[in-house]
């Protein structure tokens, strides 16, 4: 995970004083646990589909710890343990391919075309160390696809093939139409794909395209929408566009290859109003957010349900696509989450590094207002421009004070559940200790209350420098 420093370039740039308080700021955050509560389970099995995609094993352990069920599956109804066996990252696949096996994953579980774990695996490198692997979690090497072709007709007769032997000559042209190409695209066999358009769509209304964006195939994505920019306009069922799915998958390159803004709408909203930025911070993908944000996104959109962007990273506990939203001019007084600021809701269910992220952007903004030497800027020979100094002061005036239902601010919430980091990291980015819920109640009120004598005497110490 990057820290929260290696952020401010891409969204804030021209301004090293910020840089340098945001490094000071992540000791704290650092020390903060992540946690996926809140998530849907929904979300939490499409992130998992994408980590054993990408051989990802400490992220699919977290997730399958916080409910993400083995058996899940992408947005392409592939499961998260046939994605596994693509061997993108050989030793990682086979691992996280053995931890979905033993939370119940099926090893010979399939895909819309019968392909299996182990057939996907036909594009590894090392044939004898899969093929022990897989008869050790029980693969069955004659289970065949919906095209009759078995493990061992692939192995044999390799990856070049369009059909098995077992395939009739006059079946293949129905095939080819569709389910062939398809195949190509949704089990990475790019080599052989030539037109992604003439293969229709599928099930749920995707174009081809829609896929290439997910599955991060970029450079297949931009030579194909460079040629045909129309193909950007195009929608689903569920009237998401390519760059929705580029949200999805976390593809942030299918926005820097000859992306073209004046025909795709980046503040797209599909049929429940998400933008691909508020999709990308449901997922928590912040390098997708950074690059859509500085090509033009709008990161104030609501939806339907009147959330924006900032509401659902906060409220799941995406703390990096915090900080990149901020940063990218998300209004902290727009994002509501079940009737309240998300901030507060952040705080009321304890996702410390969301809070600490909230105080960085507050903290750092401040300490870079007072830099204005050019000394304090990435170029030393310009001073900040008008622009960075607005903006700044924009964030600066962050309110972390602000209060949701019964009145309680952020800090009451951090007194309240007792988080003593929750409380530090808003008192240093100065938010008010003396502030009353509506039972007129201060943030020491509650932490006596509760008997919480640490973030008693940090409070005390607060009032203490106040007063001095």
């Amino acid at each position: 995970m990057r820290s929260q420093g290696s952020q401010i370039p891409d969204t804030l740039p021209g301004c090293r004083a910020v840089r340098r308080a945001l490094i000071a700021f992540s000791f704290l955050l650092f020390l903060c646990p992540f946690t996926y509560s809140q998530i849907p389970a929904r979300i939490l099995s499409k992130e998992l589909a994408l980590a054993a995609r990408n051989g990802d094993v400490e992220k699919a352990k977290l997730l399958l710890n916080e409910g993400a069920k083995a058996d899940s599956r992408d947005h392409f109804g592939q499961p998260a343990i046939v994605l596994a066996g693509r061997m993108r990252f050989e030793d990682r696949n086979l691992e996280v391919i053995e931890l979905l096996a033993n939370k119940g994953a099926d090893i010979n579980s399939s895909n819309d075309f019968g392909t299996t774990p182990l057939m996907m695996s036909r594009t590894s490198s090392r044939y004898a160390n899969s093929e022990k692997f897989f008869k050790m979690l029980g693969a069955d090497f004659s289970k065949k696809d919906k095209f009759g072709g078995d493990y061992w007709v692939y192995h044999l007769f390799g990856t070049d093939r369009e059909y098995p032997p077992s395939i009739p000559n006059s079946e293949r042209m129905v095939l080819k139409e569709r389910d062939v190409i398809w195949r190509f695209i949704l089990e990475a066999n790019l080599a052989k794909l030539e037109n992604p358009r003439c293969c229709g769509r599928w099930i749920n209304g995707a174009t081809p395209v829609m896929a290439l964006a997910y599955y991060d195939y970029s450079y297949i994505f931009e030579e194909s929408t460079r040629r045909e920019p129309e193909l950007l306009t195009q929608t689903d069922d569920l009237k998401r566009t390519p760059v929705h799915y580029a949200a999805l998958g976390n593809c942030s390159r299918c926005l820097y290859l000859g992306f073209d803004t004046r025909t795709a709408n980046l503040n797209s909203q599909h049929s429940g109003g998400q933008t691909p930025i508020i999709l990308a911070s449901i997922y928590g993908h912040d390098e997708f957010i950074e690059r859509a944000l500085r090509i033009g996104g709008d990161p104030n959109i609501t939806d339907r349900m009147g959330m924006t962007a900032l509401s659902y990273a906060a409220a799941y506990g995406r703390h990096d696509s915090v900080l990149a939203l901020l940063f990218g001019g998300a209004d902290s007084e727009e994002a509501m989450y079940e009737g309240e600021p998300a901030l507060v809701f952040a705080a009321r269910t304890g996702k410390e590094k969301v809070v600490g992220a909230y105080c960085s952007v507050k903290a750092s903004s401040v300490v870079a207002l007072t830099k204005e030497r050019p000394q304090d800027t990435e170029d030393s020979e310009r001073p900040p421009t008008n622009e960075l100094k607005r903006r700044l002061k924009n964030l600066s005036a962050l309110d972390l004070d602000v209060a949701g239902r019964e009145g309680m601010t952020a800090l009451m919430w951090a007194a309240e559940i007792g988080s003593l980091k929750m409380a530090q990291m808003l008192l240093i980015a100065g938010a008010d200790h003396r502030r009353r819920n509506y039972e007129g109640k201060t943030s020491m009120d509650i932490a006596r209350e509760k008997g919480y004598e640490e973030i008693v005497r940090v409070l005390a110490e607060a009032e203490n420098l106040a007063q001095s």
